[in-house]
């Protein structure tokens, strides 16, 4: 039978945390491994939890750890899970998943938001890079270890527990704590979950026993805001964005107005005064961005006439880097940034109509 828990000895055990960017964020951090206690022998270890393909029946060994983003909207770049590699398993990547959380409730598959992989490269406990929006509230995280034998087979890892002097988050039901943990997933899904054959040692905090030790990292997402104006064939421009808005970077983060009249002539600019919603002329759009404004290039919307197909792209930090007299430069991580597109409308107040706004705040 597959051990249901691995131990490293505590003898020359160390934490050397790998080394983040400067530039995230922590949003979440469950605290530091301590030590656990064998009860079969009276001996202190390290303890971590199988986590990964352990063999027939145990292919998805997996607990998923509660967190909790603080207030706002987030963008996940980061998760940086403490574990140790197990002899005889040799991973092939590190994978990842998140759940939405209520609670003590269990995750099920119905829950999940995000998943991922990050090849393994010799290295254990690098960072996890992820590209999720999530806003502020309760979630669930696992990280497992994949071999390169069928289902994965071959390389599950041990992922530290008794994490320590952190906001590790404990379950407690009248039976004392537990934890969630899976044999198969998604069915027959996660269990409830304890062991007597380890338990805290005295040193350390016992509520904290099934807190598994990990970090989430990440920045301040973009937001949408304000009304988009409706067009005269009926559209509704709406602004989003891709890449990361980083300050050291020259580009690779975009603002987009999609669902735009095909065939217009059109622009996005922004501003760095906040945002708005006043009244564009007598129609049905609002000037989102406040005072003064830098446009950006003017373009075709593409797309076909009479359709809601077109679209306006632009590298935001290719532009301004182009462009170093350009409104705001230069630029800072924190500084918050207003953006908007506008296209021609015959017919429309004004000739024009605009789209809702996009409001992101520049990353390090």
């Amino acid at each position: 039978m597959k051990p249901l828990v691995l131990r490293l000895c505590a003898a020359g055990a160390s934490f050397a945390l790998a080394q983040l960017a400067a530039a995230q964020t922590l949003l979440f951090d469950s605290g530091i491994a301590g030590l656990c206690i064998n009860n079969s022998t009276g001996a202190q270890t390290y303890l971590g939890w199988t986590s990964g393909n352990a063999g027939a029946g145990l292919e998805q060994r997996w607990t998923p750890q509660p967190f909790t983003l603080p207030a706002g909207n987030w963008t996940i770049t980061q998760i940086q899970a403490q574990y140790f590699l197990v002899a005889g398993q040799t991973p092939v990547s590190i994978d990842w998943k998140i759940w939405s959380r209520n609670g003590q409730n269990v995750p099920v598959q119905a829950d999940e938001i995000a998943s991922g992989s990050e090849p393994y490269t010799g290295t254990a406990s690098l960072p996890l890079y992820t590209n999720v929006n999530l806003s502020g509230g309760d979630y669930y995280v696992t990280i497992y270890g994949v071999g390169a034998g069928a289902g994965g087979a071959g390389g599950y890892v041990g992922w530290y527990t008794n994490a320590q002097g952190g906001q590790g988050i404990s379950f407690t039901d009248v039976n004392g704590l537990f934890m969630w943990r899976s044999a198969q997933y998604p069915t027959p899904g996660f269990t409830r979950y304890s062991t007597a054959a380890f338990s805290p040692d005295p040193g350390t905090d016992g509520t904290k026993f099934y807190c598994a030790e990990f970090r989430i990292y990440g920045e301040v997402a973009p937001v949408s805001y304000c009304t988009p104006g409706t067009s005269q064939g009926g559209c509704l421009a709406t602004m989003s964005s891709s890449g990361a808005p980083s300050v050291a970077a020259s580009s690779g983060f975009t603002l987009t107005a999609s669902n735009v009249p095909g065939q217009r002539n059109g622009l996005i600019f922004y501003g760095v005064s906040g945002g708005q919603a006043a009244p564009w002329g007598l129609g049905t759009s609002f000037l989102c961005v406040k005072s003064p404004t830098q446009r950006m290039t003017a373009q075709l919307s593409g797309g076909t006439a009479g359709v809601c197909d077109g679209s306006l792209s632009q590298d935001w930090l290719a532009y301004v880097a182009g462009n170093p007299g350009a409104l705001g430069s230069p630029f800072s991580a924190g500084n918050v940034i207003d953006s908007q597109g506008w296209y021609r409308d015959p017919g429309a107040s004004k000739n024009t109509n605009l789209s809702d706004g996009l409001e992101f705040t520049l990353w390090p």
